[in-house]
């Protein structure tokens, strides 16, 4: 799969990588990480730091990953956003998590403005899943808006520094 993920970014460049993106949100078990890596590897590996090659990092790696992810979790976003509650009244017994607490925890973050701070960092340490921040968000009824921008900025920053990485690693194994 990873590697049919790297020739669709080799074939397709920037539109590539944001169907990469895509297909990554939706098959869970793609580590987003490394196909970050993987872009900036493929499409900057060989070339030297520049102004064009940031301007490609930032343009063909970062803005397409951002998107990507971003529209390819709302499918999560939503089903929590609208089932969540009525899933967590079902089974959150089993994870020791009530409607309640859920409901708390809602209005907390509803009223707190660190929120779209909060989640654009989740958003941008690789340490947290994707697809667990986006169904928190969906779950903890996180506006829309919010939601939506906090993705894009965190998203952005990650596949900015991990596309670099990629782009640096592809010039060792190039040269």
């Amino acid at each position: 799969m990873i590697e049919d993920l790297n020739q669709m970014i080799i074939v397709f460049g920037a539109l590539g990588v944001f169907l990469a993106f895509i297909i990554e949100e939706v098959v869970v078990f793609i580590p987003s990480v490394l196909v970050h890596i993987v872009a900036g590897a493929v499409i900057l590996g060989g070339q030297s730091l520049s102004f064009i090659g940031i301007a490609k990092l930032l343009l063909v790696v970062a803005l397409p990953s951002a998107l990507g992810v971003t529209i390819g979790s709302l499918w999560i976003y939503f089903i929590a956003y609208y089932g969540g509650l009525i899933g967590l009244r079902t089974y959150g017994k089993y994870f020791f998590v009530s409607s309640k607490k859920i409901e708390v925890a809602r209005e907390k973050i509803a009223s707190n403005k660190n929120t779209l701070r909060a989640i654009t960092i989740l958003r941008f340490l690789p340490i947290f899943p994707n697809t667990v921040v986006t169904a928190c968000a969906g779950i903890l009824r996180l506006s829309f808006k919010s939601y939506f921008i906090s993705t894009m900025i965190g998203i952005f920053i990650r596949a900015t520094y991990l596309g670099a990485i990629g782009w640096f690693l592809g010039k060792v194994f190039i040269d």
